[in-house]
């Protein structure tokens, strides 16, 4: 930029004085655009990553509760629940009541 003379103010000096003044704005501002650009690109380039990655964590998850829902569904299938289990202890002994009655009865006619 010219050094300004206060005293010898003519059009060209005031025309250098401002293109001068233009000039270094312009420098500023691009200066200030490309840094913007640089900062939205950084911005977007973090942001996709972040979504990757949130991608990833979900496919995982998802694959985590497919296998929990496929073991719950063998636990059902294959685990005894209570109910049966008492079913089948009720059965038990309901058995084991007719067989004391079948050897008390073959006792009986046994020992006469």
């Amino acid at each position: 930029m010219p050094q300004r003379d206060e005293g010898n103010w003519n059009t060209d000096t005031l025309h250098a004085h401002i293109k001068a003044v233009m000039d270094e704005r312009d420098r500023r501002y691009e200066a200030l655009a490309v840094a913007q650009k640089q900062a939205v690109d950084a911005a977007l380039q973090s942001a996709q990553t972040a979504v990757d990655k949130a991608e990833a964590i979900a496919e995982k998850w998802r694959l985590n509760a497919n296998e929990w829902r496929a073991a719950m569904g063998d636990k059902d299938k294959l685990y005894l629940t209570k109910d049966v289990a008492r079913g089948y202890f009720v059965t038990g002994l309901m058995a084991a009541g007719v067989l004391i009655a079948v050897v008390e009865f073959l006792a009986r006619l046994i020992g006469r």
